[in-house]
């Protein structure tokens, strides 16, 4: 079965629409509003697209490649997102789009070559050895709770905790004797003393 390359308009005045191009009868496809280009769109309607925006090469090797190139548009040729300044190469699946917010369309190959088979270009995928540009983990704010006790006054060495300060004058420390209580019991000394020598002196 001959090959073919598919265009799937995805968006715009062409979308939904299909085009089929037989890989034997064609070199390369021309992208544009001109009147001689294969892939034409709307000289009205799609501004963003050049007369001639780009053009897809067809290299019949075994297996069969194709790329793409950008023929000096204003508004610049896209490839899955990544605009293209040099021929880059195209592999089915590959959504290309002509001009920022313009029209796009997926390219694709029927039936699909061995070669077709290979991961998702990622646009965004770092190169081996760049560091990474993740910014660091931000720490979160603590929410509701009682905020952190300060920490304690730091002591030093040989320092002593400041000495407590005597009950104000007329007040008895708790625990302590009242004064009526000593002369009281003064009184009660000295009267036993004197019982005691009237006793022994009989």
């Amino acid at each position: 079965m001959d090959e073919r390359i598919i265009i799937r308009h995805l968006n715009l005045g062409k979308a939904n629409q299909t085009e089929e191009f037989p890989v034997k009868m064609f070199k390369e496809l021309t992208v544009g509003r001109d009147s001689t280009c294969e892939v034409k769109y709307d000289a009205d309607r799609d501004d963003l697209v050049s007369r001639r925006h780009a053009k897809i090469t067809i290299d019949k090797t075994d297996p069969v490649e194709f790329s793409i190139v950008d023929l000096g548009s204003r508004n610049g040729t896209f490839v899955n997102k990544q605009r293209i300044s040099n021929s880059v190469k195209l592999m089915p699946g590959d959504v290309v789009q002509f001009g920022a917010g313009g029209p796009e369309f997926q390219f694709d190959v029927e039936p699909r070559p061995a070669n077709a088979a290979r991961p998702t270009r990622l646009g965004t995928e770092a190169m081996p050895g760049m560091p990474s540009m993740m910014p660091p983990t931000r720490e979160a704010a603590s929410v509701g709770g009682p905020p952190p006790f300060p920490p304690p006054f730091p002591q030093t060495a040989g320092s002593m905790p400041p000495p407590m300060m005597p009950p104000p004058t007329g007040q008895a420390h708790p625990g302590s004797v009242g004064k009526a209580t000593v002369e009281r019991m003064i009184v009660q000394t000295k009267t036993q003393s004197r019982n005691t020598a009237l006793l022994v002196g009989g």
